[in-house]
């Protein structure tokens, strides 16, 4: 989020900057790291207000939406193996070569 931040402040600066133009790659990083911004801010509120609302149970508001999304999106989360792709080496195999 740090670097999200400095991206949107020297875009900003730059933007404000006198005799020099914003240029598109200004322009685009500026809406991009304002955009992912204002994302964390918005959740950051969301976060807040289900601490106000549900009290101890606002844990289960990212259990049941990541839930959500796993049965909306069935095979997208599915690792690699079953893919065709390579599995990860365990460390008992890295540690034997």
């Amino acid at each position: 989020m740090t670097g999200n931040l400095t991206n949107c402040v020297l875009s900003c600066l730059e933007l404000v900057q006198r005799g020099r133009p914003l240029v598109q790659p200004d322009a685009v990083r500026l809406r991009k790291a304002a955009t992912l911004v204002i994302a964390f801010c918005g959740g950051c509120v969301a976060g807040a207000l289900a601490i106000i609302l549900l009290k101890e149970w606002s844990w289960t508001v990212p259990l049941i939406l990541s839930g959500a999304a796993v049965a909306i999106v069935p095979g997208s989360f599915s690792n690699s193996a079953s893919q065709g792709g390579q599995p990860m080496a365990s460390n008992r195999t890295l540690a034997s070569h």
